[in-house]
């Protein structure tokens, strides 16, 4: 099968339009629209439906997604190996693996200068999902990862980038805001913890209960932005 054809799927399932995908990939929309048609009569499903001023992906097509993506992304990686990189001319797109936390701290600057200094690079951002690191990273599914340090496959690359301190956040006038925080008080207080994973330690949890500590957690949630309402 042609590879072009997925090409054109990749770009209308991110787009949610055939003009848009056109757009992204140079080509006219009746070139895109054949390439659909080719696709869905090998899978023998629509993949896109019509919604409104827009397109939906079938379940079919949902399924397969990332499949395709990851496989074009690895292509893309193979092709370019061993080639000199230059950022100013790169169409490359680069998939960095990061916590909701530092895509707010990271991401409006990179792309500042992204656009000041590689203008064609584009970026994805996706969630961190850390027992799949480095199998991800070898495989070349994500482009780099951002995270706190932690052990990897020896071939992986690591540097440190930034600290930061951790903070107590509370209501305002909220009783332990009255006086100096001590660690009895911070550990009876109720809390909220924030975890993009469904199961495991978060930080503060995990170097707490490496001194036999625990504090009172009554919610975990997935974002500070929730959290802190």
């Amino acid at each position: 099968m042609d590879l072009n054809l997925f090409k054109v799927f990749d770009a209308v399932y991110r787009a949610n339009s055939l003009t848009e995908a056109a757009k992204d990939l140079h080509i006219t929309q009746p070139a895109v629209s054949n390439a659909l048609a080719r696709l869905r009569m090998h899978f023998d499903d629509p993949l896109f439906v019509r919604r409104g001023r827009s397109i939906a992906p079938t379940p079919l097509a949902d399924s397969i997604a990332a499949d395709i993506s990851n496989s074009l992304i690895s292509l893309q990686e193979s092709l370019h190996r061993g080639q000199q990189f230059d950022p100013t001319t790169s169409k490359r797109r680069f998939i960095i693996s990061m916590g909701d936390p530092i895509e707010f701290v990271a991401l409006p600057s990179l792309i500042s200068q992204l656009q000041e200094y590689a203008p064609g690079i584009r970026l994805q951002s996706q969630r961190l999902v850390r027992d799949q690191l480095s199998r991800q990273l070898i495989s070349g599914e994500i482009s780099m990862a951002i995270d706190i340090p932690q052990a990897v496959d020896p071939s992986i690359h690591q540097q440190f980038l930034f600290k930061d301190d951790l903070w107590v956040m509370m209501r305002q006038g909220h009783p332990l805001g009255e006086q100096t925080l001590s660690l009895k008080n911070y550990l009876q207080a109720q809390h909220i913890s924030v975890s993009g994973r469904s199961r495991g330690s978060v930080i503060e949890d995990a170097a707490l209960n490496r001194k036999g500590l625990n504090r009172n957690i009554i919610l975990r949630g997935q974002s500070y932005y929730s959290a802190s309402h």
